[in-house]
């Protein structure tokens, strides 16, 4: 029975499913747009160093 119920809730997760993998898409590549801004900064602060 629990299985049942289990499987009649996947229709409603694919929408909340495709919206979180989505969101994350998005997280990762702000992240890593981040992180290679820093490592730009970082290296022209040290050639300004130099």
């Amino acid at each position: 029975m629990i299985e049942g119920e289990a499987f009649d809730l996947v229709p409603s997760l694919d929408h909340d499913l495709a919206d979180l993998v989505y969101q994350l898409d998005c997280d990762v590549q702000c992240a890593q747009s981040e992180a290679d801004d820093r490592s730009v900064d970082q290296a022209l602060t040290r050639l300004a160093d130099l």
